[in-house]
């Protein structure tokens, strides 16, 4: 079982990615340290370059987490990256954006926190709501398929989640929440499933 929680850092993808990723199990940390590299390469580009080194500094700060990011095939560091990079690198082709935001809302909802890019940037129009809508609607659509589909993987992958932010941990170390909003809210209201 590939979602086994208790381990220092637990398998926290969706059934889908899994079942995509299985065929290559060999060369996964070839192909990670490739995306890597290819994401930083995307830092070059002139319009992507001061947002992007400011969001990799950001995320750099909590414990050396671009290193951690590589060495534990988190995939989520070249994901923000992507995002970036298409969102300043193809402002006439704005469904590649919308595109990559439904993939990486698969993997983690919260990419989704991306939508507020069009926000900004088309305020006060109007233009930005039914593309942001259909990525909300495709991103829900994938995850039911995904319960429909493989029912007990899923189940277990919520379970991992769980273990991995840390609502079943005793002390509430080691866990994704880390020092955030969420463990906050989390310490001061004990509402789990909320935070």
């Amino acid at each position: 079982n590939p979602y086994q929680t208790g381990r220092e850092l637990n398998y926290v993808y969706p059934p889908f990615f899994m079942k995509i990723l299985s065929p290559f199990e060999g060369y996964i940390a070839p192909i990670f340290l490739a995306a890597f590299a290819a994401s930083l390469s995307a830092l070059l580009h002139p319009k992507l370059r001061t947002l992007a080194f400011a969001s990799l500094f950001c995320v750099g700060l909590g414990q050396l987490s671009i290193i951690r990011a590589i060495f534990s095939g988190n995939v989520t560091l070249y994901i923000h990256i992507l995002i970036l990079f298409c969102w300043a690198a193809c402002p006439r082709r704005r469904v590649i954006f919308y595109l990559i935001l439904i993939i990486a809302a698969v993997l983690k909802p919260y990419f989704l926190a991306y939508l507020i890019l069009p926000l900004v940037h088309y305020f006060p129009s109007k233009q930005w709501i039914k593309p942001s809508a259909l990525t909300i609607a495709a991103a829900i659509a994938i995850y039911a398929a995904q319960l429909s589909f493989y029912p007990t993987e899923f189940q277990n992958f919520i379970t991992a989640i769980t273990d991995q932010t840390g609502y079943k941990r005793s002390g509430l170390t080691n866990t994704d929440l880390g020092e955030g909003l969420y463990m906050l809210y989390f310490l001061l209201f004990d509402q789990k499933n909320i935070a």
